[in-house]
């Protein structure tokens, strides 16, 4: 059979159609085209340029909920001296393609209580945050509420407790003393079982409020051996056992040899002053007040029992040894808690009537510098420079305090453009600013307990594209299935068609039915052929079901469209030709 020049034609367009699907197939994953995202970024590019930007819609909570911890103690407790953390989660909903969470969140005590009872703080972002208790004295009922920009509330009630003893001793003592000589009890204090959300056991933190010279010792021979609060004294030559309750932690020999005696006289210091929050960086030059004492004779016991009339307002070490075998110092003086007067005395063991005092006041620290930094998608924006922000996403401004015991450091935010920028989060070292509406604003801020420490910077505010990254996988699978699979096999099957149907003479019946038949049987066919390509291991393709099913219906659709559009072509041809015949 000879076939006609249009015939020809399109067996070879059909050819080369099907040649280059399955050698697209055939193809590596790196070097397939249809692995490539150039064409969703075609249709990206235009998209967003003849689309509107969008603003940012906000959407505030829906509810809020508090789950306490059980860090140290009871859900319902917080232990004097110690921070208590609990956890808060925002939940929203409505959320849309540019929905933007506005998470404001306040603390309303509800006690009537202050911050002599107890000191509560927050953290935040839109999601949720994070409050932190510390037990500043010895309280039967506090209470406060969180409660959002909307009014959805969230009580909490508990008790401030006292400091719980430690479950287990780790004791140490000298095996020999001599007469007049004392000793500190050595070893560790520590609580099995309790651990907080970082992983740190509560030895870690009790012991900043636990005095080791509180636990009660026994001696079995008081005459040569005496015990008292923490402390052990030898009086005269001979042996006896030590017990804590029923265990037996040590056996001493006291020698013959007395310990000369004398008198202690405490160093004079220019400034007994300490800070708040001292004690968290006592270890650290300058966050500790060291307390010097002068003895009468060098030989003498030097052993001395250190106390605080008040250790929320001013710690002092009693020389021990920490979890890792450290040698801490006695006469150490830090702030702790609360602002105040405390009285610091020592009193030498090997002869009571030994006492040193000092009177300690601690004082708040203010900030005497501030360190602003502004970040953007998690990145820092260079000082001087002016970023630009898609409406929608946020930056973080974050303040970082000198010295480091300052508590207050709360910063105040303002922005010039509220239409432009609005701000979110609660007032604190950590404010989040949201991007909203197209335009420039600039960002100023000042430390509250310092407004001389300031900050400003500049913010340009572009309306997000219609396609971001979170909608441009969702193209590019659209722009893959769509043209790569449904539309190039529609075409490919529209070749196959028209060979068919100028291949067919034109006196046969069913030319039109026939040729949709056999071109939509070698579409199928292709797509079968060109996914079971994608089998071979080298490639690294993955064959896909969805796909032969989006290639066939991409075959069908044209092959019912050609055979209705070549139907109607012979209908019409019909009527001319009756016509005429009329």
């Amino acid at each position: 059979m000879k076939l006609r020049k249009s015939a020809i034609v399109f067996w070879v367009l059909f050819g080369a159609s099907a040649i280059t699907i399955l050698g697209e197939a055939a193809m590596p994953a790196w070097l397939s085209v249809a692995q490539s995202d150039w064409i969703s970024n075609i249709f990206e590019n235009i998209i967003n340029n003849v689309t509107p930007g969008q603003e940012a819609v906000p959407v505030y909570p829906s509810g809020i909920s508090l789950q306490p911890s059980n860090q140290f103690c009871d859900e319902d407790e917080a232990i004097l001296g110690t921070t208590k953390v609990l956890d808060y989660t925002l939940s929203y909903e409505g959320l849309g393609k540019n929905s933007v969470k506005y998470g404001n969140v306040k603390i309303t005590r509800t006690d009537n209580s202050d911050n002599s009872v107890y000191t509560v703080s927050l953290s935040s972002s839109q999601d949720g945050g994070r409050v932190r208790i510390t037990g500043e004295s010895l309280s039967e009922h506090c209470s406060f509420v969180l409660e959002d920009d909307v009014g959805h509330q969230a009580a909490y009630e508990f008790s401030v407790i006292p400091r719980k003893a430690p479950e287990q001793i780790d004791f140490s003592f000298p095996s020999t003393l001599k007469i007049g000589e004392t000793c500190l009890m050595e070893g560790t204090l520590s609580y099995p079982g309790i651990e907080d959300s970082s992983g740190e056991t509560s030895d870690h933190y009790l012991r900043r409020y636990f005095d080791p010279t509180e636990i009660t010792l026994t001696s079995s021979n008081p005459s040569v051996l005496a015990a008292e609060d923490g402390y052990v004294k030898a009086l005269q030559a001979g042996s006896a056992d030590l017990f804590h309750g029923a265990d037996k932690v040590a056996s001493i020999t006291v020698l013959p040899e007395a310990m000369p005696t004398g008198t202690i006289s405490l160093d004079p210091l220019s400034d007994p002053t300490v800070h708040l929050l001292d004690y968290d960086f006592a270890s650290e030059e300058g966050y500790a007040l060291p307390l010097s004492v002068s003895y009468s004779s060098p030989d003498m016991d030097k052993t001395i029992r250190w106390t605080s009339s008040d250790p929320l307002v001013a710690m002092v070490t009693n020389e021990h040894y920490d979890n890792n075998g450290n040698l801490i110092p006695g006469g150490i003086v830090s702030g702790y808690r609360k602002a105040g007067t405390a009285t610091i005395q020592g009193t030498l063991v090997s002869d009571p009537t030994q006492v040193v005092e000092i009177e300690v006041v601690s004082t708040e620290q203010m900030p005497l510098e501030a360190t602003f930094s502004l970040s953007y998608q998690g990145a820092a924006v260079a000082p001087g420079t002016r970023p630009l922000v898609l409406s929608g996403e946020s930056l973080s401004l974050r303040a970082t305090c000198l010295p480091k015991n300052v508590r207050q450091t709360a910063i105040e935010v303002s922005v010039s453009s509220e239409e432009v920028l609005k701000i979110s989060g609660n007032r604190s070292s950590n404010v989040t600013i949201i991007a909203q509406g197209k335009g420039t604003a600039t960002i100023q801020a000042h430390l509250v307990a310092n407004p001389s420490l300031t900050f400003e910077a500049e913010v340009e505010v572009e309306l997000a594209p219609t396609i971001t990254e979170e909608n441009r996988h969702e193209l590019q699978l659209f722009t893959r299935k769509s043209i790569g699979h449904f539309s190039l096999f529609a075409f490919t099957t529209m070749l196959a068609v028209l060979a068919f149907y100028f291949t067919f003479k034109k006196e046969n019946p069913l030319r039109e039915v026939a040729s949709a038949g056999f071109a939509l049987g070698a579409g199928v066919l292709l797509a079968f052929l060109s996914e079971g390509i994608q089998m071979i291991p080298p490639l690294h393709r993955g064959p896909s079901l969805f796909d032969v099913m989006i290639d066939s219906c991409g075959a069908f659709a044209m092959a019912a469209f050609l055979l209705l559009l070549l139907l109607l072509v012979r209908w019409i041809w019909h009527l001319k030709h009756k016509t005429k015949e009329d």
